[in-house]
Order: structure tokens, then C-alpha cells, then sequence
């Protein structure tokens, strides 16, 4: 048998910049039980539900994923659905109570696609997913658990387990919002500190893999400059815009204390092919970023 993706991936020291998912739109629809490999054929989901909303998301560009309070299997009633905003365009997150899971139907997935926030409530505290999703990959499991258990215990209004959010090898993996913040690497010991320090205002950057909305080589960028200056505060940096230069991309991003700067990325490739999920039928080589200049934009002088 092949190790865990998890595993290989850490034997590598694989890192984890640039690798959150590329999504703008999400829908967490509370579930508590078990979760199939695909989580809208889970059972409990009932049949036309799931079948509905996956057309009607794939349609409107909707993330729909399935969360579930740690350790609950027991369908409780009324159900938690948060809607989420993430990306260029800002963030935002909103929560309603559905009295039964068919109820999620009426939620108008065009509307909330094209920026609609009518039905939902504003969530001021940020909401903490851990994935945990095992059909689909164990490693999501076997390190999300613990770390769902342990932001549980610390965090006990805030956190959720959810399903697949994607790059199973870094479990276990947080996305936090509104903003769409992944967090990876993370197990029961790191997970609480990590978390604090995210809740009040800094990320801690080996574990950050990006901001969820954002090409993955602008996510890039910003780590890579955030490391460079030593840089934690998360709204300290404000991603401007993006174009090609040549064969590589420059980034303008406005940095608190150093104004605007372009960041210049090169993107290459692993030299060594790893199966990036633990049942992947073959093995693949990620990208890998690379700052090779860091200029101060119009109007500001000196290094940065």
C-alpha cells in the first residue's frame, strides 16, 4: 500500500502556499451524521435534495458543503446553513435555520451567485471548518479529528467539522470565514494557538495555504511577501491586482507601513511526482512559487 498522502507530503516538506481552493461562493448546509465520498449523496440527505442543489450549484458557481457540530451524528433539528463570500471582491458571511433540510431549496442560488445576501443574517464571529470528510480521504479523518476536538473545546460556538475543501495531503486543514482563509498542518497540539492568533488578527504563516477566491499564484504572492517582511497582522495586506510578465506575474498589493509594492512570481514544478490524494490513480507534480523581485509601486521610494 502506498503511504498517506498526508504523510508523503510532509516527508517532502511540501509547502503549503498557494493551495486554497479557487471559490467565491459557498453554502455550508448543516448534516450531522456520516458523509458519502460525495457529500450531497450522503445518506439523510434526502434523495431530491441533494440531486436539486448539486445541479443548481454547479449551475451558479456555488461551493456547497456539508458541516456538523464534532462529535454529533444524532440528525437534531432545526439545521445551521451559512452563506459565505470569499475573494477580490471582499468577504462576507451570513447564517439562517432551516426547520428541515428541503428548506435549503428555497434559498435563490442565482441571487447568492451574482452577490444577493437578502436571506441571510450577518455572522459577526468568524466560523472555524476542520475537514474531516474520511470517504474521501482518510487523511482528513485521521488528523482532522483531533483537531476538530481540540478547537471544539476552545472555540465551542465557532467550530464545525466540513466536508471536502480540498488538498487532503496537508491535513488537517481549517478554512476560516468570511474571508476564506486556509489554515493546514495543523493537529491537536498546534490547532488551538494557530486558531487564537487567528481570531485576534495574525496568521502564524507556515500554516497558511491562501485565501479561498484568489488564483493560487496571487494567494502565493501574498505569503511570500508576508514572509519576506515578517509580516503577521491578517489585514495588513490588500491584494490590488495581478497581470502576466512574460512567463512570470506580478502582484500589486498594498502593504500596511510600506505602501503599494509589486511582488514578481515565478511559477515552476516539483521535481518529485507525489499522489496528491491518498486515492489518486496516479501521482502529480504541484506547483511551486518562487519571489524573484519585490519593487515599491508609483509614489513610494526606498526598499521594501
Amino acid at each position: 500500500m502506498l503511504p498517506r498522502c498526508s504523510t508523503t507530503s510532509d516527508h517532502l516538506d511540501e509547502p503549503v502556499l498557494g493551495t486554497a481552493s479557487v471559490v467565491r461562493t459557498w453554502l455550508l448546509l448543516e448534516h450531522p451524521g456520516s458523509w458519502s465520498t460525495t457529500a450531497l449523496q450522503s445518506r439523510r440527505v434526502p434523495a431530491r435534495v441533494g440531486t436539486v442543489l448539486a445541479r443548481r450549484a454547479n449551475r451558479h458557481h456555488v461551493r456547497v458543503v456539508l458541516i456538523r457540530r464534532p462529535g454529533r451524528t444524532a440528525p437534531d433539528l432545526p439545521l445551521t446553513c451559512f452563506a459565505a463570500t470569499t475573494g477580490p471582491a471582499g468577504s462576507w458571511l451570513g447564517g439562517l435555520t432551516l426547520d428541515r433540510a428541503e428548506e435549503v431549496l428555497d434559498v435563490d442560488l442565482r441571487a447568492l451567485g451574482a452577490g444577493s445576501r437578502t436571506a441571510f443574517t450577518p455572522v459577526d464571529q468568524p466560523v472555524l471548518c476542520v475537514c474531516t470528510h474520511g470517504s474521501h480521504d482518510p487523511c482528513c479523518a485521521e488528523r482532522g479529528r483531533p483537531v476538530a476536538g481540540a478547537l471544539a473545546a476552545r472555540f465551542p460556538a465557532q467550530t464545525w467539522e466540513v466536508s471536502h475543501i480540498g488538498g487532503d495531503r496537508f491535513a488537517g486543514n481549517v478554512v476560516c470565514f468570511p474571508d476564506g482563509d486556509y489554515l493546514g498542518r495543523l493537529d491537536a497540539t498546534s490547532a488551538v494557538p494557530v486558531l487564537e492568533a487567528y481570531v485576534d488578527g495574525h496568521y502564524v504563516l507556515p500554516h497558511l495555504r491562501g485565501r479561498a477566491g484568489f488564483a493560487p499564484v496571487v494567494q502565493a504572492a501574498e505569503i511570500l511577501v508576508r514572509e519576506r517582511l515578517g509580516i503577521t497582522a491578517r489585514s495588513a495586506v490588500r491584494v490590488l491586482d495581478a497581470r502576466q510578465d512574460g512567463g512570470d506575474t506580478t502582484v500589486r498589493l498594498e502593504v500596511s507601513g510600506h505602501g503599494q509594492l509589486a511582488a514578481s512570481v515565478r511559477v515552476g514544478a516539483t521535481a518529485v511526482d507525489r499522489h496528491l490524494t491518498c486515492h489518486a490513480a496516479h501521482g502529480g507534480a504541484p506547483p511551486t512559487y518562487r519571489l524573484i523581485d519585490l519593487t515599491r509601486g508609483p509614489g513610494t521610494t526606498g526598499s521594501p
